[in-house]
Parts: C-alpha cells; sequence; structure tokens
C-alpha cells in the first residue's frame, strides 16, 4: 500500500483550496456583473419614463 507523504498531502490540499477559491472568485464576478446589467436596464428604463 502506497501512504503519501505529509508534504504531498499539504500540495493537494492546496490546489484544492486553489480552486475552490477561484470557483468562489468566479460566482462573486457573475453576480456582480448581473448586478450591474439589472442597474443598467433600471437605469435605461428611467430615462425612457422621463
Amino acid at each position: 500500500m502506497y501512504i503519501k507523504t505529509q508534504s504531498e498531502e499539504k500540495a493537494s490540499h492546496k490546489r484544492e483550496d486553489e480552486e475552490n477559491v477561484q470557483r468562489e472568485e468566479k460566482a462573486l464576478h457573475e453576480r456582480q456583473e448581473e448586478k450591474a446589467v439589472q442597474s443598467e436596464e433600471k437605469a435605461s428604463h428611467k430615462t425612457e419614463d422621463e
């Protein structure tokens, strides 16, 4: 049976953490973009109403 060394364990955890962070950042950016689009749409509707 192959036993991972501690440094290998740490390295694999580090990679997983980085992937999780990247996914979270992507999700954050997508939410911010959606909000920006919504506020732009609201602004354009306001100018049309006036």
